[in-house]
């Protein structure tokens, strides 16, 4: 694009200006021309269509500006100023302040490690206790043993430890025991809790299972003995009946047994003693008429009995001169009528057991379970059992005795209805007690636990809840297979 120029014009070009003056009109000397220009403009002289051309040239950038301009120079110093003071304060602060903090010393590394580690020893202490009220013992065990590993020296710690590793082996004895009783393998349930410390809070529980074991030992080594006297081996029935003696020096059952078992060995060594002394024929001859007159008593004895004429037998007996049998008979005579009376009677259910069960042993002896009054005390001993086990149906704590004698009463008669229905109820309150123990595992471990042991011993290890309790047990409790040694911690 083309301009017209005129006489005058000026052209700005960042910091350079062009005025044209026109030579006709301005024809000045070089040395007017010079004195023309602006202050601290340059001439320049260039001959562009006869045109003369200067050139003014200001400061360049930003601090050239500003030093033009007074004003604008003024707070330029003033800044300038606060800030030379600025650094110089700052200068003078440095030199009169002490220096900064130097790196933690030796001591207070070894000081701040110390508190760490008294922080992880509480810790671990703390989630012990809390494992140890669960009775969680195999978990107590494993942050215990840390704990200590950071303190070894720590009393309190030491005392956790040596009572943990108490009721963990005695937690883990009481299982072993248990599973034992269930296959009847006494001896070695009764091992297993002999490793249960008597200031173990499962001691109590160890001692109702060995009363348990002791009481199933003894009817078992009754009913040995029992069979081997019908079999005429007095001598091993002696030792069976000497067994249970040592286990139950007060029970008086035995004690008749015993005598009964001793006399006949006794009758048996004297019948030795006279075959030896008389000749053979003597000695073959009476003894054919003797066998053949005991055996015609003993039967008349025996068929009077088992028809259920008592006296008439007892009599017999003593007309016949068995006064062996006539004492036999007696025993058996005073210990049924005493619990027949007794089971009539409220209050006197397990008196009315107890007799009731020393007859039944008695009348094996006597019939070998055959005869009006064996049947009579089977009912009898049925209806005892299953009225003491509805008594115990008031507790729960009480529901293991009450399956007990249900069971008892099932062996009994066993076509009870009621007691089957007992037992049906059992079952019953074995899956609340279930599912109440599984909700509350987590926030009430001891009731939990409380439960699960009731279930264990209230229905048959054939249910289905008795095998999910003993699953459940083993979660929530140690397991059998963890070290309880000195392991140390």
């Amino acid at each position: 694009e083309k301009k017209s120029l005129y006489d005058g014009d000026r052209i700005e070009v960042g910091s350079t200006v062009l005025q044209f003056i026109w030579p006709e009109t301005h024809r000045p000397s070089e040395k007017s021309d010079k004195q023309s220009l602006p202050p601290g403009s340059a001439a320049v002289s260039e001959t562009v269509a006869n045109a003369n051309v200067f050139t003014k040239t200001e400061g360049v950038g930003l601090l050239s500006r500003i030093t033009s301009d007074p004003k604008q120079k003024k707070i330029l110093l003033i800044v300038s100023a606060s800030f030379g003071g600025l650094i110089l304060l700052m200068l003078i602060l440095k030199l009169i302040l002490p220096s900064g903090p130097e790196g933690p010393t030796k001591e207070q590394i070894l000081h701040q490690q110390k508190l760490e580690n008294r922080r992880r020893f509480e810790k671990h202490l703390d989630a012990t206790k809390r494992l140890v009220q669960k009775k969680d013992w195999k978990a107590a065990l494993l942050e215990i043993q840390l704990a200590r590993k950071i303190d070894p020296k720590s009393q309190i710690a030491q005392e956790y430890q040596e009572n943990i590793q108490k009721e963990h082996s005695a937690s883990i004895a009481l299982e072993e025991a248990r599973t034992a009783m269930e296959s009847k393998q006494w001896d070695v349930a009764m091992a297993a809790l002999t490793r249960v410390d008597n200031e173990s809070e499962y001691a109590e529980e160890a001692k109702h299972l060995k009363s348990e074991i002791d009481d199933e030992i003894t009817m078992d080594l009754l009913d040995a003995g029992v069979r081997l006297m019908k079999e005429g081996k007095y001598n091993q029935a002696l030792v069976k009946f000497d067994e249970v003696k040592r286990k139950d020096p007060e029970n008086s059952q035995v004690d008749e047994l015993r005598r009964d078992c001793q006399k006949q060995i006794d009758i048996e060594e004297r019948n030795q003693g006279r075959r030896k002394r008389k000749k053979r024929r003597k000695r073959r001859r009476r003894r054919v008429v003797s066998t053949r007159n005991t055996t015609a008593s003993t039967g008349q004895i025996l068929a009077l009995y088992k028809n259920g004429e008592i006296d008439r037998a007892i009599i017999k007996a003593e007309g016949k001169g068995e006064f062996d049998q006539s004492k036999l008979l007696k025993k058996f005579r005073a210990r049924y009528n005493r619990g027949m009376v007794q089971a009539h009677k409220t209050g006197l259910a397990k008196e009315a057991e107890k007799n009731l069960t020393t007859a039944l042993m008695l009348d094996k002896q006597i019939s070998g379970g055959k005869g009006k009054y064996h049947n009579s005390i089977l009912k009898k001993l049925a209806k005892v059992c299953y009225v003491i086990g509805r008594d115990n149906m008031s507790s729960q704590k009480k529901y293991p005795v009450a399956y007990r004698y249900f069971r008892k009463t099932l062996k009994y008669n066993p076509n009870d209805a009621n007691a089957k229905k007992q037992l049906s109820i059992l079952e019953g309150k074995a899956k609340s007690l279930y599912e109440s123990a599984y909700i509350i595992k987590t926030s009430e471990y001891d009731r939990a636990t409380e439960y699960l042991n009731i279930v264990v011993r209230i229905v048959s290890p054939r249910n289905i809840y008795y095998t999910k309790a003993k699953k459940l047990l083993k979660k929530l409790q140690p397991s059998k297979s963890f070290d309880d040694g000195n392991s140390g911690f």
